[in-house]
C-alpha cells in the first residue's frame, strides 16, 4: 500500500474502535457470557464451540459497521468530493477491508482472552479442548466483516446487510446440523465434534479470502486478484464436498459394561471407562474422568451413613441419550453430562445424592412411574418413615428441599396417544412427601445420636408399612403437625 493508503486504513481502524456498533457489543457478549456460564462446570468440548457461535453477535456489528464504512461514498455530495482524493475506489476498499478485518479479529480476541479464563474459576474442565473451534469463531467475525464490505460495494442499499445478517442467524437455527455454517453451533455428542475441525477452520479461511476479493473485484480486476478468487472459491467448493465426521456411535453394537453385575447394563464401547472407589464403580464417558472426585463426594457421605445392612450400590453411570441402549435393575446411581460449580453444584449433588437416599430407603428408581389407576403418574411418600430416612441420608450431603411439582413431562396414555401429564418432583423422582417428612428428617440431622439409631432399626424405619408415628417413637423425636402431601400426588409409594 501506499502512505495515503496507510494513512486511510488507520483512520479507518480508529473510526472502528468508536464505533457504537462494536465495542458496546464485545462488553455485552463479554458480560453476558460469563455470567450465563459462571455456574455451570466447564465442558470444553462444548463451552469452545458455544464461545465461538456466541461470537456472531460481536461479528453482527463489525459487519454492520463494514458495511456503513462503505456506504459513505454514497451520501450526497461525497462521491464528488472523492474525485479529488489520490487514493481510487479500490483502495479505499482495501482501506476498509483489512480495518474490518483486523478489528473484528482483535474484538473476537478480546472477548475470548477474557472470558476463556473465566471458565476456568471454581471447575474442574471435562471434554476435550479443540483451539480450532475458538480460531473458528474469530475467522466468523471476520468472515462477516469482509461480507459486510462486499455487500457495501455490490449491492449499495442500506438494507442489505442487515437482510442478510437475519438470513445468517436463522440459517444457525434452522440447519444446525450443517458444518458447512460458518459457525456450527451442534455437536453429535456433548464429547464428539460434529464436524472436522481443522477442515471447518480451512474452509472458513477460504471463504473470508473469497468474500474478501469479491469486494476488491468491484473496482480492480487484475489477473491477480481474479486467479486468487478462483483459487479461494475452488477451495470453498472443496471443502464443500467432504462430509461430516460420522459419530462414533453410529451403528455401535451395544456391549457389555466392564464391572457390570449380571449384566444388567449394556452400554456402547465408548462409555465403558470405569474406576472404582470404595467398592462402587464409577463409569464416566470420554473426557469426563475429572468429573468423579465430584460425583464421589457427594455419594460418599450417603454411603458412609447408611449401615452396612443398606442395599448396596453397585456402580454410577454417566449417561447421555446416544450411549445408553439399555438399563434395567437397581445398584446404580445416574449423573448427566452436566454439573455445576461457583455455587451451581449444589442442585446436582442434592440430585444424585438423593438418587442414592431413595434406593437404599427401598423407592423405585427415578426414572420408574408408577400409574395410580385414574391416569395419573407418581406416587404419595408422605406418612412413610422411610421417606424420613432417605431425607436423613440425603442430608449427610446436602439440605433436604421440599417436593414439587412437574408440570410439563409427557406420558404415554393408552396405545397411541401422548399427553402432558402434571407429576410430584423431587429429589427421589416421581415421588411426592410433605412438610412433616421434611421437618422430622432436618430435627433429625441435628442430633449426633441418629446414625447409631438409624443403624439399629434400620429394618424396621425402611419398611413401607412403618409409619411416622412409629418412626417418631424409635428415634425420639415429636411428628410435626400438619397434613401429609394428599393422595392427588399419586397413590401411596409401594
Amino acid at each position: 500500500m501506499t502512505s495515503p493508503a496507510m494513512a486511510l486504513t488507520w483512520a479507518e481502524i480508529h473510526r472502528f474502535a468508536r464505533s457504537p456498533l462494536v465495542l458496546p457489543l464485545v462488553l455485552v457478549l463479554l458480560v453476558s457470557r460469563t455470567l450465563s456460564t459462571w455456574r455451570d462446570m466447564t465442558d470444553w468440548t462444548i463451552q469452545s464451540v458455544d464461545a465461538a457461535t456466541t461470537l456472531v453477535l460481536v461479528g453482527a456489528g463489525v459487519m454492520l459497521a463494514a458495511n456503513l464504512a462503505v456506504l459513505r461514498e454514497r451520501r450526497g455530495g461525497t462521491a464528488d468530493l472523492l474525485e479529488s482524493l489520490p487514493l481510487p475506489a479500490a483502495n479505499r476498499t482495501w482501506s476498509v477491508l483489512c480495518a474490518s478485518l483486523f478489528c473484528g479479529a482483535a474484538a473476537a480476541l478480546l472477548v475470548l482472552s477474557l472470558h476463556v479464563p473465566t471458565l476456568l474459576v471454581g471447575a474442574a474442565p471435562a471434554g476435550v479442548f479443540r483451539p480450532q473451534e475458538l480460531a473458528a469463531g474469530v475467522l466468523a467475525v471476520m468472515l462477516m466483516g469482509a461480507l459486510g464490505v462486499a455487500l457495501g460495494r455490490w449491492v449499495p442499499s442500506p438494507v442489505a446487510a442487515p437482510v442478510v445478517l437475519m438470513l445468517i442467524v436463522w440459517s444457525l437455527f434452522q440447519f444446525r446440523d450443517s458444518w458447512l455454517l460458518p459457525l456450527v453451533p451442534t455437536q453429535a455428542l456433548p464429547f464428539e465434534a460434529a464436524r472436522p475441525p481443522l477442515w471447518h477452520l480451512l474452509y472458513l479461511a477460504a471463504l473470508v479470502t473469497a468474500v474478501s476479493l469479491a469486494a476488491v473485484m468491484r473496482h480492480r480486476r487484475t489477473t491477480g486478484t481474479v486467479a486468487a478468487a478462483v483459487a479461494a472459491s475452488a477451495a470453498v467448493v472443496g471443502a464443500a464436498t467432504l462430509t461430516a465426521v460420522p459419530s462414533a456411535f453410529e451403528g455401535a453394537e451395544p456391549v457389555e459394561l466392564a464391572g457390570t453385575h449380571e449384566g444388567r447394563v449394556t452400554v456402547t464401547a465408548q462409555a465403558s471407562a470405569c474406576e472404582e472407589h470404595d467398592g462402587v464403580d464409577y463409569c464416566a464417558l470420554p473426557g469426563f474422568e475429572p468429573w468423579v472426585p465430584l460425583w464421589r463426594d457427594a455419594i460418599g457421605p450417603v454411603l458412609e451413613a447408611a449401615p452396612p445392612q443398606a442395599p448396596q450400590l453397585e456402580a454410577v453411570y454417566q449417561y447421555t441419550g446416544y450411549a445408553f441402549n439399555d438399563l434395567e435393575g437397581g445398584g446404580y446411581a445416574l449423573v448427566g453430562t452436566t454439573w455445576g460449580r461457583n455455587g451451581g453444584e449444589v442442585e446436582y449433588r442434592r440430585a444424585v445424592a438423593g438418587s442414592v437416599a431413595a434406593f437404599m430407603a427401598g423407592f423405585p428408581p427415578p426414572d420408574v412411574l408408577q400409574s395410580d389407576g385414574q391416569g395419573g403418574f407418581g406416587c404419595d411418600a408422605a406418612g412413610q418413615a422411610r421417606t424420613v430416612i432417605a431425607l436423613w441420608l440425603l442430608g449427610q450431603t446436602e439440605a433436604p428441599v421440599a417436593a414439587g411439582t412437574e408440570r410439563e413431562h409427557m406420558a404415554e396414555v393408552g396405545s397411541d396417544e401422548v399427553v402432558a401429564v402434571e407429576l410430584p418432583a423431587s429429589v427421589f423422582g416421581a415421588v411426592s412427601y410433605g412438610q412433616a417428612e421434611l421437618d422430622m428428617a432436618e430435627e433429625l440431622l441435628a442430633d449426633p445420636n441418629t446414625q447409631t439409631l438409624v443403624h439399629q432399626e434400620w429394618e424396621r424405619l425402611v419398611d413401607v408399612e412403618t409409619t411416622l408415628e412409629e418412626a417418631a417413637d424409635v428415634l425420639g423425636v415429636a411428628v410435626p403437625p400438619g397434613e401429609p402431601s394428599g393422595a392427588e400426588q399419586g397413590t401411596a409409594c409401594a
